[in-house]
């Protein structure tokens, strides 16, 4: 989406540049990829008093919380799927993303890596 003609400037070349930054992004998304970015080491009372400091920043959305439960699910998959991107082209890349000459060994560690991802967003996403 970030190629997409909304972030082209056309000149002598064509030239993207992504103004997402700069307000257009829903703030729950910017809000929901800060909580769930997997290297993002916080504890839950951590994520908590975030999300509450959103909250009162956008209280007058009233419907924030509608779309926060809607993109949860959403942005997670998409930081599961994130991990998994390094599975692509993988006999060239293994090697050099893990630093590991065990192919298996490395694979199995990503994928092990996405799994618990995954189910630590789903149990935030249920705890709601």
């Amino acid at each position: 989406s970030d190629c997409g003609t909304h972030n082209v400037l056309v000149g002598d070349k064509l030239w993207w540049v992504d103004f997402e930054f700069f307000g257009w992004d829903d703030p729950v998304k910017l809000i929901l990829d800060i909580m769930l970015h997997p290297a993002m080491k916080k504890d839950e009372e951590s994520r908590s008093d975030f999300l509450t400091a959103a909250r009162s920043l956008f209280r007058e959305d009233i419907y924030f919380d509608e779309r926060f439960k809607c993109f949860y699910p959403i942005v997670a998959l998409n930081w599961v799927l994130i991990v998994l991107n390094d599975f692509l082209d993988v006999k060239e890349k293994v090697s050099t993303i893990f630093k590991c000459d065990d192919n298996d060994e490395a694979i199995s560690r990503q994928l092990s890596k996405a799994r618990d991802y995954f189910e630590v967003s789903r149990s935030r996403f249920e705890s709601l």
